[in-house]
């Protein structure tokens, strides 16, 4: 299904601000923030009896990944959008579907594609000028800056269109977490190293679940519009034990790098983001993935994300 020459064309001169902000889906910005702060505190813990952090690089590095996750989420939006995905979907969430701004049509979808490219723009005239400040040790930032950019964009947008290839989960996984974890790391120290490796891997694994949790009740709009995602193919039972694997995995991987002296001793304080992940497992499991029951596990499935980011870099920190 599509929305052929985007009939649904807003007259935005009645947009307002707030139509605008809720477009933009801040509160899902910390899918962005946590990765650079994991990916800053394993720098700071390499760096601190050395030169320490570059403050100014790492606000930069902020900013950039910032504006880019802007760019991701109104592309994504006019994208969705486009392909029917958003219009037909009856189980619209505080998590997933959309902002729901062009299906209403309070926003003009030309003008939210020119948003998201505009957020793109700036995200990577940031990411140009980090490249600039490292001079001979850029191209590293260079090359991840161009599949950060390339990733954000066709995630939805064709001719890739990644999401609608069941690629999206790997995609969002490896983009705000290998990628910035390890691009925030090597901007600072301008190496790579196990420990940032190590590090990241839970936060790409949290963010995955994040999206992965989200299509449950995308599934009929998903499958009808053609968007095939992993959850789409592979159904409720299957995808439910998918989330709980990611989900333990994350907590096995800290454990692992503790034991393997990737981490220090005090990362395991992560663990007490296992509680609301658990919460979440026994929703999907009591619900059977069914919406609006198993509407609880999206937001335990963020609180997830957001402390076990936040406890990995204190613990990373902390034990340093």
């Amino acid at each position: 299904m599509t929305i052929e020459g985007t009939k649904a064309e807003a007259s935005s001169g009645d947009a307002t601000l707030t139509d605008w902000l809720e477009e933009l889906r801040a509160p899902f910005l910390t899918a962005s923030v946590i990765p650079v702060l994991v990916g800053g505190a394993v720098a700071w813990a390499a760096l601190k009896d050395l030169w320490g952090m570059d403050w100014y690089l790492f606000f930069l590095t902020m900013i950039g990944v910032v504006f880019l996750h802007l760019g991701a989420n109104v592309t994504n939006d006019y994208w969705d959008f486009l392909g029917g995905t958003d219009v037909i979907n009856r189980n619209r969430t505080a998590f997933s579907g959309g902002s729901s701004t062009l299906v209403d049509k309070r926003l003009s979808p030309r003008k939210v594609l020119r948003l998201g490219q505009m957020f793109l723009a700036l995200g990577s005239i940031v990411g140009l000028y980090l490249v600039y400040l490292l001079g001979e040790d850029g191209w590293i930032i260079l090359l991840l800056g161009m599949i950060g950019v390339g990733g954000a964009y066709f995630y939805s947008a064709p001719p890739l269109s990644l999401a609608s290839k069941g690629m999206g989960d790997l995609v969002i996984g490896a983009l705000f977490g290998l990628l910035v974890v390890l691009g925030t790391y090597y901007i600072q120290v301008r190496s790579f190293s196990w420990e940032a490796l190590a590090a990241s891997i839970p936060v790409s694994l949290w963010i995955a679940a994040v999206i992965w949790v989200n299509q449950f009740p995308d599934m009929e709009a998903d499958a009808a519009s053609g968007k095939r995602t992993l959850v789409v193919r592979w159904g409720v039972e299957r995808s439910i034990e998918v989330y709980t694997t990611v989900q333990v995995g994350a907590m096995a991987v800290i454990v692992g790098a503790v034991i393997m002296n990737l981490m220090p001793l005090a990362a395991l304080v992560t663990m007490a983001a296992f509680v609301p992940a658990a919460g979440a497992i026994a929703v999907l499991n009591r619900s059977r993935g069914i919406y609006p029951d198993m509407e609880p596990a999206m937001g335990l499935t963020v609180i997830t994300h957001l402390v076990g980011g936040t406890l990995l870099c204190v613990g990373i920190v902390v034990g340093a």
